[in-house]
């Protein structure tokens, strides 16, 4: 979501400077974009293992109701 904000302020912001039809700032929106998703990658927490595992599960194909995660 933030590399989506990042990119689209950058496009506007840039548009708006060098004009509505020029190309450089689809071009810098999509280098803000990556700098900003690959930030946000490194700074946050990996996804808990069982997380990746119900994941993984449901991929394969098994059925949801799982014992883990459940409702008693």
């Amino acid at each position: 979501m933030a590399s989506m904000i990042a990119g689209g302020a950058t496009v506007i912001t840039f548009m708006v400077a060098d004009g509505l039809l020029a190309n450089e700032p689809v071009y810098y929106g999509l280098l803000a974009s990556l700098i900003v998703y690959v930030a946000v990658s490194l700074a946050t927490k990996p996804t808990e293992e069982a997380v990746v595992a119900a994941w993984r599960r449901r991929l394969a194909g098994e059925p949801a109701g799982t014992p883990e995660f459940s409702a008693v």
